[in-house]
């Protein structure tokens, strides 16, 4: 098992230590024991916790829905926890929609005769906008 201290594992996820202590009072990590004078141990496991969290904030999902989903991977509660990864599915579906809708109209404008020269936006997702070719 790697064992992680709270400043350990905040270094090697890119979160804050604060964060990590706030995580682990909301119940979205658990460490894996705790020491005789008190400090708490984390696994590689709360590590991936991590990993989720960020992937799922960097991806729009909010703290909420990722605790929903913490909660229920704590609790082994396969139901809730396919209900909630559903909603954050759904969540993510909603923004490529938008995204997709946003880029159309972008489209649109830059076939307008009056829209400045204008380079092709990047086919890349989350290429937002064009920019203007100088």
């Amino acid at each position: 098992m790697n064992a992680y201290t709270i400043s350990k594992l905040a270094r090697d996820s890119g979160f804050s230590a604060a964060v990590v202590h706030n995580y682990t009072q909301r119940g979205l990590l658990r460490p894996a024991c705790c020491t005789a004078s008190g400090y708490r141990i984390y696994d590689s496991e709360a590590l991936e916790r991590l990993r989720l969290i960020q992937a799922g904030r960097k991806a729009g999902i909010p703290l909420a829905e990722l605790e929903a989903i913490c909660r229920a991977l704590n609790e082994h509660d396969n139901e809730r926890l396919e209900r909630s990864i559903a909603a954050a599915r759904s969540r993510l579906a909603e923004a490529r929609a938008a995204l997709d809708a946003f880029d159309r109209v972008l489209a649109a404008l830059n076939r307008l005769p009056s829209a400045p020269e204008m380079k092709q936006p990047s086919k890349a997702r989350g290429a937002l906008l064009a920019t203007h070719v100088t």
